[in-house]
């Protein structure tokens, strides 16, 4: 009688069992977030044990070891991770656990150097700016000097410039290491002042050639501000911003959220709000998210934003999110209709 009885028993176990491990073995899994038309907003990755990384050759990206990678695109830059999956760019800070989606304009430059056939599924959009024939963008820049050129600071800013007399026929400058190339409308950057130059978005660009004065240029970039050389935030977006919230920042919860704010005259002139670990900065009419107070914050969509932050009362903001308004609106409105 218990040997029957321990067989009954068996047969459900042994399919938990199973199920356990099919939810184990899984690479990645995604979560969407109220109001997603089918669009991930994270990414969780696992691996059953630590992956192995190597170098891919001509650039400063890891990718994983043959054999072990997942069925997603996945790499290593400066100790940041990013996978491509289902046409969406992620980004986490470990190599396991959530990856928050990220603009494609947030994807960092050296990627793009990554060459195809270490890549499951190459970028659309990249290929269509590669392979386009028909027109004269290019989505590389070949430079290369006679003689190594002679630098000199631009002041007021820490980019530098090719000195008088040396310089090509379009704009090259240099910054904290990296050198950018604005040629026919278009950026490039590399990272040695000669060979291959890697086309590049706008909104990659460091903050700071912004700051380069008009009469350093031989083509000042289109719609980049008023007439004294400032950028215009209305036009232009950021994929980043570089953000410092001091050293000990005063957070107080607020009410009716698990969202915390900053108080006291620490408190800057834009939205900031700390959830869940994670800190998510609303400025320019953009949100950006970081794992740390200090440093970078990258540019995310508004559907990656978590539902919480929609709670926050109107009176704890500086400036309300314009797309919120518009939703809030519309609710509005439809709950008035007559039938």
């Amino acid at each position: 009688m218990n040997t029957r009885r321990s067989r009954r028993l068996l047969v459900p176990l042994l399919a938990l069992g199973l199920t356990l491990v099919v939810a184990a073995s899984a690479g990645a899994q995604d979560r969407r977030y109220p109001g997603d038309s089918g669009t991930s907003a994270t990414l969780r990755i696992m691996f059953g044990s630590t992956p192995r990384w190597t170098s891919i050759s001509g650039t400063r990206v890891e990718e994983i070891r043959d054999g072990e990678r997942p069925s997603h695109d996945m790499f290593r830059v400066n100790g940041s991770y990013y996978a491509y999956s289902n046409d969406r760019w992620y980004m986490s800070r470990s190599d396991r656990g959530d990856f928050n989606m990220i603009d494609d304009r947030a994807v960092p430059a050296d990627l793009r150097g990554v060459s195809r056939e270490h890549w499951r599924s190459y970028p659309r959009g990249w290929s269509d700016q590669n392979d386009n024939q028909g027109t004269r963008t290019t989505a590389s820049l070949r430079i290369t000097f006679g003689s190594t050129p002679r630098w000199s600071s631009i002041s007021g800013s820490r980019v530098e410039e090719i000195r008088e007399g040396e310089r090509p026929d379009y704009d090259l400058f240099r910054l904290d290491g990296g050198y950018y190339a604005y040629n026919n409308d278009h950026w490039y950057s590399s990272r040695t002042g000669q060979g291959e130059f890697i086309m590049i978005d706008d909104g990659s660009l460091p903050d700071e050639l912004t700051r380069v004065p008009r009469d350093h240029w031989r083509n000042y970039p289109r719609g980049w501000g008023d007439s004294n050389g400032r950028p215009d935030y209305q036009d232009r977006t950021y994929s980043s911003l570089e953000i410092n919230l001091g050293s000990r920042p005063r957070w107080w919860g607020i009410r009716g959220t698990r969202v915390q704010e900053m108080r006291g005259g620490g408190r800057p002139d834009y939205d900031v709000f700390r959830y869940a670990g994670v800190y998510y900065i609303f400025r320019y009419d953009r949100w950006y998210m970081s794992r740390s107070g200090r440093g970078r914050f990258v540019a995310i969509d508004n559907r990656n934003v978590p539902f919480e932050l929609s709670r926050i009362p109107r009176n704890h903001w500086r400036t309300y999110p314009t797309a919120w308004m518009d939703e809030q609106r519309g609710r509005r409105d439809r709950g008035n209709r007559r039938y």
